[in-house]
């Protein structure tokens, strides 16, 4: 499982404080990473803004074959 952001079709390690998150059925750690920082959230909204057009006009079962892939990774 990755911790990292994905930001413009990379991963990268978020420059916010570390935390970790559990599951809240078994109390049990699922991961342990660093947040977002705001220029993370800045970089992130202008990969979003520039690959906007080009994603919004794929149909949705493009989109939904690429989420499916991204979501193995």
């Amino acid at each position: 499982m990755h911790t990292e952001l994905y930001i413009g079709g990379a991963w990268h390690k978020g420059h916010g404080e570390r935390f970790a998150s559990y599951d809240p059925a078994t109390g049990d750690k699922v991961w342990e990473g660093n947040a977002a920082s705001e220029d993370d959230v800045a970089e992130a909204m202008a990969a979003a803004r520039l690959a906007f057009p080009a994603w919004s006009r794929r149909t949705p079962e493009d989109r939904i074959a690429i989420a499916r892939v991204r979501q193995r990774d």
